[in-house]
Parts: structure tokens; C-alpha cells; sequence
């Protein structure tokens, strides 16, 4: 019998050297000899076309066949994502994290989500998951800050931008945000500091 898995590495060897028509063909057509093995790859590339419902079918094809699969479930939380769908992209990264707690791409996303969806507690738990578990990064550090503000957190806030201005000194948009909580603060001398810099 024919093995269908000549066209799956064929089709990764094509995407591989940049040729994703060709590398669609082959996984298509493996798929046409076995309709139960090759979803994956198929959404994988679907989605770095940005061909979002495609892909997301594929990756959903995927999954009912394997409703664990992190790889599936990963993908089709980004396409969805791509499209904005971000109950979907929270359903699925919280998912995820049930079976992998120490996936940090998956909680970064679900605090985009929970951002989008108008959940601030919920993404400032998350991101304070995610402070606790990452190294710190002065990009991670801005975002919280702009949450907690989004919440009335003027002085928590300004603790996150200090500590993004701290990981970044050389970033005048941190030390600007720092100027700027602190004369919310009514801490204006300070506040003078932190523009100058």
C-alpha cells in the first residue's frame, strides 16, 4: 500500500526551502490517501499564509481527533487571535495552560484576551502570573502598567513603569509614562525629573 507519508516530508522539505503552494499540495494530497493524519501541518502552514479559516478548519480537524493536542490548540488560539475571536483564543489558551501550566506564549495570550474580552482583573492576575514566571521584560512591564491604570491603579501603575523604565533606562516612552503617572500623582517635581530623562 502506498505510504502517505512520502507527501508529509515532502510537503515540510517544500515549506522548508520557502515553497508553501507547493508544500499545500503535498499535504493535501497526503491527506487525500490518509484523511486522519496531516491536519496539523496543513494548518500550521495555512496559518503562516494568513489564510485564518482555512486554517483554523485544519487545526479543528486536528483537534477532533485529538482534543489534547497542545500544538492544535496553540495554532488555532493564534488564528483565532488573527481574526480578533478572542473568547475563542481565552477558551483555548485556558485550556492549554490545564495541560501545560508552564506554557508562557499561552498565558501571554490569555492576557491579551482577557484584556480584549474587558476582564482587567482577570488579565492583571495573569500578568502577575506571568511576572512571577518570566524573566523581567520592560515591553511586559509597560503592558501591566497600562492595565492597571485602565483600572484606577495610579500608584501600582506607576510601580510598573518605574520598574520598565529600570529594565529599559535608554526607552524615553517609559520615563514619558513615568512623567505622566507621577504628575497624575500630583508629584510634580518628579514628575519634571522623569520627562528630562
Amino acid at each position: 500500500p502506498f505510504d502517505f507519508r512520502i507527501y508529509q516530508l515532502l510537503g515540510a522539505g517544500h515549506r522548508e526551502r520557502g515553497n508553501p503552494d507547493a508544500s499545500e499540495t503535498a499535504f493535501r494530497t497526503s491527506l487525500d490517501y490518509h484523511p486522519n493524519n496531516g491536519h496539523l501541518a496543513l494548518a500550521a502552514l495555512l496559518l503562516d499564509k494568513s489564510r485564518y479559516a482555512e486554517s483554523s478548519a485544519a487545526y479543528r480537524k486536528e483537534l477532533a481527533l485529538f482534543p489534547d493536542n497542545i500544538p492544535a490548540l496553540w495554532g488555532l488560539a493564534r488564528a483565532s487571535a488573527a481574526v480578533s475571536d478572542w473568547q475563542t483564543v481565552r477558551q483555548l489558551c485556558e485550556h492549554i495552560l490545564k495541560l501545560d501550566d508552564d506554557r508562557v506564549d499561552s498565558l501571554e495570550l490569555l492576557v491579551e484576551a482577557q484584556d480584549n474580552l474587558g476582564t482587567p482583573s482577570s488579565a492583571r492576575q495573569s500578568y502577575e502570573l506571568l511576572i512571577k514566571g518570566m524573566p523581567p521584560s520592560a515591553q511586559m512591564y509597560a503592558r501591566y502598567a497600562t492595565l492597571l491604570s485602565k483600572e484606577g491603579r495610579t500608584q501600582d501603575a506607576l510601580h510598573a513603569h518605574q520598574k520598565a523604565s529600570e529594565l529599559e533606562p535608554g526607552n524615553p516612552k517609559n520615563h514619558n509614562n513615568v512623567g505622566v503617572l507621577l504628575a497624575q500623582l500630583d508629584r510634580y517635581p518628579e514628575s519634571v525629573s522623569a520627562f528630562e530623562k
